[in-house]
């Protein structure tokens, strides 16, 4: 959870789970993505394909959440989400963790 390892280009989902958990946050900066995978994998289970399928870049001169300072924050205000979920314990010490870095 410390950062967003589901890249959207790689994803095969149901149109009716974004039906049930919504969009990407478009009032967040940065991070939407990081903030929908997280309400996704909180109601349903993620599967994962072990092999190489694609090649991701990233860390890139002009990626969004490389260049904004910020977005330890944005995930922040995403995790407040899940402060009194079943994962109450984890998401406090993710909190803690981030909120550190800041």
């Amino acid at each position: 959870m410390d950062s967003c390892n589901i890249s959207p280009s790689t994803v095969m989902i149901h149109k009716e789970i974004f039906h049930s958990v919504g969009l990407f946050d478009e009032s967040f900066v940065v991070c939407e993505d990081f903030d929908m995978w997280l309400r996704v994998a909180y109601r349903f289970d993620i599967g994962f394909c072990d092999d190489i399928l694609t090649t991701k870049i990233a860390g890139h001169k002009g990626q969004l959440s490389f260049e904004n300072k910020n977005h330890h924050l944005w995930q922040i205000k995403s995790l407040k989400k899940f402060i009194n979920s079943r994962y109450k314990k984890e998401v406090k010490e993710k909190i803690l963790k981030k909120g550190g870095i800041v």
